[in-house]
């Protein structure tokens, strides 16, 4: 039977190493997460970067291919390039040209199913106008090393006061 001295003994060693594997694991595990998430943060600054010179590029004459341009297929293939013009012609007249980009919120994420990745981001983004402020709800998908726009919604009551008035 071992005696006291070497049961504390033993004990200290153990618990010195149970020490030294939670201190490796305090300084250890930010490196991965660091490591493992620096590629999001990547993909949210691209993103990010993209969704803010798409609306600042559409919304600065109001130019559907400029839209169209930046599209998935799948956004062609559910859209009419006439229904962009036609709500783009609307949105002139009641927004007028963009004066200030007031930045985006949102993110990127990675997401696998099957064995396929696929890398998107959702922004809203703000915008200040000649005739009043709009948010743009954007999905895009990285095709490639190209963003691409999925979705393009645009929300303003100074469209919708517009739309009321063309009505009445």
């Amino acid at each position: 039977m071992p005696r006291w001295s070497e049961w504390v003994s033993d004990m200290r060693r153990f618990l010195n190493r149970l020490g030294v594997a939670a201190a490796c694991m305090i300084v250890i595990g930010p490196v991965f997460w660091f490591i493992f998430n620096s590629e999001e943060r990547v993909l949210d600054s691209e993103s990010r970067a993209y969704a803010a010179d798409t609306v600042m590029a559409i919304t600065k004459h109001w130019d559907s291919g400029e839209l169209w341009r930046r599209s998935t297929p799948h956004f062609r293939e559910i859209t009419r390039r006439d229904d962009v013009e036609a709500v783009f012609t609307i949105t002139e007249a009641a927004l007028g040209p963009l004066t200030e980009y007031l930045g985006a919120a949102g993110q990127a994420t990675v997401s696998t199913a099957n064995s396929h990745t696929t890398v998107s981001a959702e922004y809203v983004a703000k915008g200040s106008f000649q005739k009043g402020d709009a948010d743009f709800q954007m999905v895009m998908t990285k095709v490639g090393d190209a963003w691409m726009i999925d979705v393009f919604h645009i929300k303003s009551q100074a469209i919708m006061k517009t739309q009321i008035r063309l009505k009445s």
